[in-house]
């Protein structure tokens, strides 16, 4: 079965974002479903993908995958996002993030209607820099969904071992 037909059978089976979802979100799924249509080159890979991200002044930005030939190449929407969340946290002290500015919800969904959680790339950055209390909304692998924090998704810098060139010696 090719990804299509597969990416097709499990839309038909998810709870829709616009049943299940308050102004807040609505307002999110459209912003960023509107956009999908930017993400081309289905020839590279035919999903397509956009985020969005609502912000607590009511803000929504939004994004779509500019896909490479090599996909390690590729920038996921949400990775793109990363640098409007940081502007906007910009404040006059670097400890701050400014309410008004806050990242609260993200949204990243494929041609289908299909949430998806961040990718690994994305994931980590968000966690790392301190924006790990954003709700992503998600549909698991039943087509029920949720609505988890990005710190949920991602593993803790205290469970991991972190080395650095100190740590090792070499002989001359």
């Amino acid at each position: 079965q090719n990804i299509m037909t597969f990416a097709n059978d499990f839309s038909s089976k998810i709870e829709l974002l616009s049943e299940h979802s308050n102004d807040i979100v609505g307002s999110l799924h459209k912003k960023t479903l509107d956009c999908i249509r930017y993400d081309k080159f289905d020839l590279l890979h035919p999903i397509r993908f956009s985020a969005g991200v609502f912000f607590s002044n009511g803000d929504i930005s939004v994004a779509w995958q500019l896909k490479g030939l090599e996909y390690g190449c590729t920038l996921d929407p949400i990775t793109q996002l990363l640098r409007e969340i940081e502007y906007r946290n910009i404040s006059n002290s670097e400890d701050v993030i400014l309410e008004c500015n806050k990242p609260v919800y993200l949204l990243m969904i494929d041609q289908f209607g299909v949430a998806h959680a961040p990718f690994a790339q994305a994931r980590a950055l968000l966690s790392e820099h301190g924006y790990g209390d954003i709700i992503t909304i998600v549909h698991d692998e039943d087509g029920k969904l949720h609505s988890v924090k990005i710190n949920d998704l991602a593993p803790s810098l205290g469970d991991a071992l972190i080395l650095s060139h100190s740590d090792f010696s070499y002989a001359i």
